[in-house]
């Protein structure tokens, strides 16, 4: 599992304690353009602090933010970051910057479960906060769950004279106390769901108010009950075969075949060796010498489209008039010497 935050963060950020017993899987995503913490893995936005301005009226947040923009520059770098396979959750809160990563990961990645922890902003500088979070659940599959609590929670209603360190303790307290309970509920989730706060528990979206259980809000959670370090899956290892084939570039990597120094010699025998089963079955077929010069391995997705060429063909001619030319490919490489 991987949890991610921001060095813009108001609760969120590099220098919440609570975090510290999760280290080994927190990525501060420095959105000011700096690294702020040797502490914990760090994503450096490319951005660049202007000289400090007095700024009067509205200033952008979301797209046309300048570290929106920055951070929306390197996206490729940023998503590969998390690997694949794996559970990533974002916690952001009032700071709306804290969304930044989320906005730009969700539905980059299908092949990981996306999860968001947000606390609503104070003060609403994007319009429609509530409508983001609700056309993010309808329109990303990949994210997987949605924790989502008012910051007037932490709120004394009967004290006019609230300060923004008392509400900072609250939260540190509600958390400190309810984390392991999100971080064990997402481990064992397997369908998407909404974090029920009457039953202090995740419930599935498919499933509704049947399934809740207000048991569960008894019982105590001190810890994890899991391994919180990330799997490290790359592409083609870990997850073979399901790597996403819609990435050309990942797609590239994964299939890349290792060139061998008798390649090119299997080349032109698997070559013949097309050749002559084509005309064995009176099978149209044309193929042209490979131009490629040195080391190869020895077939490369040219060879593979005639071989599927080849195979649709013989596939309309009946089985029993089918002919297979015999060959022994070590043989003809013994051959060839």
């Amino acid at each position: 599992m991987y949890i991610v935050v921001t060095d813009c963060g108001s609760f969120w950020n590099h220098n919440n304690p609570i975090l510290k017993k999760y280290k080994e899987s927190v990525v501060v995503v420095c959105l000011n353009g700096e690294k702020v913490t040797d502490e914990y893995r760090c994503f450096v936005s490319p951005y660049k602090m202007k000289e400090r301005k007095i700024c009067i009226g509205y200033q952008p947040y979301g797209p046309e933010a300048e570290k929106f923009k920055a951070l929306e520059s390197v996206t490729h770098k940023f998503v590969i970051q998390f690997g694949y396979h794996e559970d990533v959750l974002f916690l952001t809160d009032d700071n709306s910057e804290s969304l930044y990563p989320f906005l730009l990961y969700i539905g980059k990645n299908k092949y990981n479960n996306t999860h968001l922890c947000s606390i609503s902003p104070m003060v609403y500088e994007w319009p429609s906060y509530n409508k983001l979070l609700s056309d993010v659940m309808n329109e990303h599959p990949s994210l997987k769950s949605l924790f989502y609590i008012d910051i007037s929670e932490f709120f004394d209603k009967n004290n006019e004279r609230e300060t923004l360190h008392k509400i900072n303790e609250r939260m540190t307290e509600y958390f400190e106390a309810n984390f392991p309970r999100i971080l064990n509920g997402i481990n064992k989730m397997e369908e998407r769901s909404y974090f029920d706060f009457a039953s202090m528990s995740y419930v599935p979206l498919t499933d509704g108010f049947e399934s809740i259980d207000v048991s569960e809000k008894s019982n105590e959670i001190k810890d994890i009950d899991f391994d919180i370090s990330p799997m490290h899956c790359t592409l083609g290892l870990a997850m073979v075969p399901s790597y996403p084939s819609d990435d050309p570039y990942s797609l590239e990597r994964a299939e890349q075949l290792t060139a061998r120094i008798d390649g090119k010699k299997i080349c032109n025998i698997l070559r013949e060796q097309r050749i002559k089963l084509a005309q064995a079955n009176n099978i149209p077929f044309e193929s042209e010498e490979c131009p490629s010069i040195g080391p190869c391995a020895g077939t490369c997705r040219k060879c593979d489209s005639e071989a599927e060429y080849l195979r649709k063909e013989l596939e309309k001619i009946s089985e029993d008039r089918r002919v297979y030319p015999q060959f022994n490919v070590l043989e003809e490489m013994n051959n060839d010497r």
